[in-house]
């Protein structure tokens, strides 16, 4: 489990606000699910990761901020979450695991014919 705020995200709830939440990374997704959900059913909110990355936060030595597309397709939506750890080295885990994840491809995601022409 980890606590969250958006940075510069006017519409956000939570903006400026430490909001407890369970962040689960799948593929190249980082989900948010509420901290007494399952993580079986759907999350309360996502992030596609395509353009993400993830560092240290300069004041924080347990915190890393993610920087993400609200469309990452289009490089529009620019917006900032950060994110707090329990330890240090959970938070350097993090950072590792979700720029891995930024770097994903379509070929790493799924398996398909190289010669297929999508839509005929």
């Amino acid at each position: 489990e980890c606590l969250m705020t958006y940075i510069g995200d006017t519409h956000h709830l939570s903006l400026g606000q430490w909001s407890s939440c369970r962040l689960v990374l799948r593929q190249n997704y980082l989900l948010e699910f509420e901290t007494s959900a399952p993580t079986t059913g759907p999350p309360r909110g996502y992030i596609h990761l395509q353009h993400a990355r993830a560092s240290k936060h300069v004041d924080f030595q347990n915190a890393l901020e993610l920087d993400f597309y609200a469309s990452p397709c289009a490089k529009a939506d620019r917006r900032t979450l950060m994110i707090r750890a329990e330890t240090r080295e959970e938070c350097t885990y993090w950072i590792k695991c979700l720029n891995q994840a930024a770097q994903l491809r379509i070929e790493d995601l799924w398996d398909y014919e190289g010669d297929f022409e999508f839509g005929r």
